[in-house]
């Protein structure tokens, strides 16, 4: 549905003569990304607004898309199952931040924090197969997603200390993003591409 869409809305540029048609690849590869987006924020905002938890998915999303946009990590191959992965790692974090409140505490919130700074540090950024990035592309990439990393963790332990649940949220969604890196490191490793420079 998403590609179809996309399609029509790039075709309709060309004839009207708005985008070149050597180019509309690339208007129909973005399209595609802007589309399956708006679907992942009305998706969103409909759950925080039936479940009463509006800040809640609001952190969700801000720092799961921002994050996910420098570090990369896994990618469905179709926009279905990247639509339903991202529902399924959303209904997780609401639920799984619920029972933790109950004896979350310093300890938990630093393991997670560790976990998720480690796979950073590490891997990042891991581009899409669909989107390549030029080593420099790479090296901007992976200053941003650490320099980003640290901002995230000050506000993790800021916000434990006023809003626990909102900090449960945040480092929750930050552990979600560190197992889709790690699971596209392994999937790569598994067909053999680990063909990422160093950037150290």
């Amino acid at each position: 549905m998403i590609s179809s869409l996309s399609n029509r809305i790039t075709k309709l540029l060309c004839e009207k003569e708005i985008i070149e048609p050597d180019k509309k690849d690339v208007y129909r590869y973005g399209y595609e990304i802007f589309i399956s987006s708006l679907i992942s924020l009305l998706i969103v905002i409909s759950v925080g607004i039936l479940t009463g938890y509006i800040l809640e998915s609001a952190v969700f999303y801000v720092v799961f898309v921002f994050t996910r946009q420098y570090c990369g990590g896994y990618h469905a191959n179709t926009y279905l199952k990247c639509n339903a992965i991202f529902i399924i790692i959303y209904s997780a974090v609401l639920l799984v931040s619920n029972i933790l409140l109950d004896f979350y505490n310093i300890f938990y919130l630093v393991i997670f924090l560790t976990v998720y700074l480690s796979a950073i540090w590490e891997f990042a950024p891991i581009d899409n197969e669909n989107k390549r990035l030029s080593v420099d592309e790479k090296i901007k990439s992976r200053k941003i997603s650490i320099a980003l990393s640290f901002i995230w963790i000050i506000l993790s332990l800021v916000l434990y200390f006023i809003y626990t649940k909102l900090s449960v949220v945040f480092t929750l969604t930050l552990f979600a993003v560190t197992m889709l890196i790690v699971i596209e490191k392994l999937q790569r490793k598994q067909f053999g591409n680990m063909s990422t420079p160093n950037l150290k």
